[in-house]
């Protein structure tokens, strides 16, 4: 198989396990973060569900759904006067109009499965669904006492006019009053926690003291606040105005409103602020002509009370009273506008997450493989490093080895170099002994003996520090000087130890500059000139004639300086030359073949 081909099915299934892996953990976290509604699942899933709950498209039924909720409400003679027309007016081509009443969990059911075409709601049930995409707006009420449809509707909180201890709200949450509402999900008790939240009071306060009619009719919330001093009532907005009073007796003698807000907004009793009343609204899969034709039969009625229905779809401040409350679509407190701008984005946020989680794998694919090929590059130059340090480490191992190996060597050159100075030294010492002891020394040449056992005692110095250095690690110390100048002082230290009476002679070039270690030189050839004496040490006295000598030569060789020392001794033979680099190996009597 081809080795790119492996990669590239290699990364494909990275990329999936990837894929899945984000899919699973965003399902997770918006579980944290959402509770039990999770929008991604069902924009996941919805697909699938609708094909499990396919019914045919061409269904003969025109579904209208009232919230059960509505309680009382469904009896309002707008809502009457509406359903009237709907049932006596409203024709669907080909389909039969069905008007039903359902609770909310029942609703939101058959919404999901699209077996409900249009929804008659309270504003703020609209908007939990509307929040999930369930359902559209076509119109709310706007009835005559509200000067826009977003004013139609507040809250009115009533106590018995005798009752001498409530006029405020903050009065509630102190006395502890019993509250009597409609029921749990009635827009007017919404509104009232609302209210106190806005102004600091926890509302939920007033949950353990809540008290509902068993009727949900407002007539049996009026009764009960008239005959109990002490209850707190909470009733639509506009509700005490409508109460049948006996005639010339107002609604104020009996009651008293908390919290009265004077606004020519909406023109009726009110304790809070205003929302939208009720809405309309359609299911986004409904056909085009069937919504055509319901919103032509809405738009064009003419109820008695003057209240018409009419377009608005800004539900900001229903959203914004769900919010502060923590309940509907915010019941976990994440952001609202962080939520509902991926409601509205949610496929652009997911195809963008997905793209940025593609590219997040792709540069940890990249930085993983750069990662791998730095290390090994890393790896490379340090074992590089290592071998380079342990081969200068061996080498300089290796050097210390030699130099070592040879001190044997050079302790016998010690013995053999010093042999020469210390003779010298103890020559003196004898000499200047006896003439001391005859009387015979005089000043000059005491000081002339004195400096020549100096001279030798610190050539025998010199020789053990340079031997030394040889074991040691240390840099050559050179210095520029002249041939010539060495040769010459090497020949009147050698003349000076007497060690043979041939004539040493110097030949060549008067003037050679080079970089050397003088003592080196110099040591050099004190050697070769001490063995031209032993030669001539080795051959019979009738040989040596005045045509004998030693001769130093200092000669220009092809840029280097050439020292020779020859000597007209006994000739060197080829048996003599085989010798020559035997280690410890000598043609003199006394020699150490160093």
């Amino acid at each position: 198989m081809h080795p790119n081909f492996v990669a590239i099915l290699r990364r494909f299934f990275i990329c999936i396990s990837a894929a899945a892996l984000f899919i699973f953990a965003a399902l997770g976290a918006e579980r944290v973060f959402f509770g039990e509604v999770s929008y991604l699942s069902d924009a996941l899933t919805s697909p699938v569900k609708k094909l499990i709950t396919f019914e045919d498209t061409n269904r003969k039924i025109f579904t209208i759904a009232i919230e059960y909720e509505l309680g009382p409400a469904q009896q309002h003679p707008d809502l009457e006067a509406t359903l009237e027309a709907i049932e006596s007016r409203l024709v669907i081509k080909d389909k039969q109009v069905e008007i039903k009443v359902i609770d909310r969990k029942n609703l939101q059911n058959e919404l999901a499965q699209g077996r409900i075409d249009i929804t008659i709601t309270q504003s703020d049930f609209f908007a939990t669904l509307s929040y999930a995409d369930a359902l559209r707006a076509i119109a709310t009420l706007w009835p005559n006492e509200a000067s826009a449809p977003q004013n139609a509707f507040s809250t009115t909180v009533i106590v018995n006019a005798k009752n001498r201890n409530a006029y405020t709200f903050a009065d509630i949450i102190k006395n502890k009053n019993p509250v009597i509402a409609l029921n749990a999900t009635s827009q007017s008790l919404l509104v009232f926690k609302d209210e106190l939240r806005q102004m600091g009071f926890d509302y939920r306060l007033i949950n353990d003291r809540l008290r509902f009619s068993p009727t949900t009719r407002i007539e049996d919330v009026i009764d009960t606040v008239a005959k109990d001093p002490e209850a707190i009532g909470v009733i639509p907005s506009c509700s005490l105005e409508d109460y049948s009073y006996p005639k010339g007796i107002s609604p104020l003698e009996n009651f008293r409103v908390l919290n009265r807000q004077s606004t020519d907004s909406l023109r009726c009793l009110h304790s809070g602020s205003e929302y939208p009343m009720f809405v309309i609204a359609y299911n986004p899969a409904i056909g085009a002509e069937d919504l055509w034709e319901f919103s032509n039969l809405l738009y064009s009625l003419n109820m008695p009370s003057g209240a018409r229905w009419s377009v608005y779809d800004d539900f900001r401040s229903i959203f914004d009273m769900l919010y502060r409350l923590r309940i509907g679509p915010y019941d976990t407190t994440i952001s609202s506008n962080v939520e509902r701008f991926y409601l509205e984005n949610r496929g652009t946020v997911i195809v963008v997450l997905f793209i940025a989680v593609a590219i997040m794998l792709y540069n940890l694919i990249i930085s993983l493989e750069v990662k791998k090929r730095t290390r090994a590059l890393k790896l490379s130059i340090k074992e590089r490093e290592r071998i380079a340090r342990q081969q200068e480490e061996t080498n300089d191992y290796i050097t210390r080895l030699e130099r070592t190996g040879i001190v044997g060597q050079m302790s016998s050159m010690i013995a053999h170099e010093l042999k020469q100075p210390l003779a010298a030294v103890s020559n003196y010492t004898h000499g200047l002994l006896r003439r001391l002891q005859k009387g015979q020394i005089d000043s000059d040449k005491l000081i002339e003996i004195l400096d020549e056992i100096d001279s030798n005692t610190q050539r025998a110095v010199e020789i053990v520090e340079h031997v030394q250095s040889y074991a040691k690690q240390h840099s050559i110390n050179r210095e520029v000087a002249d041939l010539r100048t060495i040769i010459g002082s090497t020949v009147a230290t050698f003349e000076k130890s007497r060690r043979t009476k041939i004539p040493v002679k110097v030949r060549g070039i008067r003037s050679a500059l080079a970089e050397v270690d003088p003592w080196e030189v110099e040591l050099a050839l004190v050697n070769l000139l001490k063995n031209s004496a032993d030669a001539f040490a080795e051959i019979p006295k009738d040989e040596i004639t005045e045509d004998s000598e030693i001769v130093i030569h200092l000669a220009d060789a092809d840029a280097n300086w050439l020292i020779t020392v020859s000597d007209t001794a006994k000739l060197v033979t080829q048996e003599t030359t085989d010798k020559f680099f035997k280690s410890m190996k000598t043609t003199k009597t006394y020699g150490l073949g160093l």
